[in-house]
């Protein structure tokens, strides 16, 4: 037999040579893609088709600017839309977005804007069992309006905060 090693014990047998290592049927690519066939045929959902049943809305910064007025705008955007729980207390405005998800773990860091002179201190978002919290904190006590609007790649989120009411209290 060529490239196959005999044990000791086997050579003086009348038995026939076995294989220490190498190819085998269970290892087989074709019995992997008779398995998968079977499977199909079963009409066993593969996971690229229940993958597409549970895509979740995934969640990313896109971008805060600062208005001449002192108002800031935070956008975040969804790959596709989702329904939207606001829920404030004080200087802090929480809102949930329902069944999203954050795929990149940079996109959960916290977004620093204390050093402009805005009411926006931080943002940030967190994972959570219901969905994604978008957490912000101000420096005063206001009401943060949001609205969900179309986009190509899916919808925005866009955050309006108002400005500070003592624009001296940042400096």
């Amino acid at each position: 037999m060529v490239g196959a090693r005999l044990l000791a014990s086997e050579r003086t047998s009348s038995r026939p040579a076995r294989r220490e290592s190498g190819w085998s049927w269970s290892r087989s690519p074709l019995w992997l893609g008779a398995l998968a066939l079977t499977i199909s045929t079963l009409g066993l959902p593969d996971s690229a088709s229940a993958k597409k049943k549970q895509e979740k809305p995934v969640v990313t910064y896109t971008g805060l600017s600062v208005r001449s007025d002192g108002s800031v705008e935070f956008r975040v955007e969804l790959s596709k839309s989702a329904v939207v729980v606001a829920k404030e207390k004080g200087k802090h405005a929480q809102f949930l977005i329902e069944g999203a998800t954050v795929a990149r773990r940079t996109n959960t860091f916290p977004l620093e804007a204390e050093f402009f002179c805005v009411n926006l201190v931080k943002a940030k978002l967190d994972k959570g069992k219901q969905g994604v919290f978008v957490n912000l904190e101000l420096r005063d006590a206001s009401a943060v309006t949001f609205k969900v609007e179309a986009a190509p790649s899916g919808s925005v989120l866009e955050f309006t905060i108002p400005p500070t009411a003592e624009p001296a209290k940042c400096k």
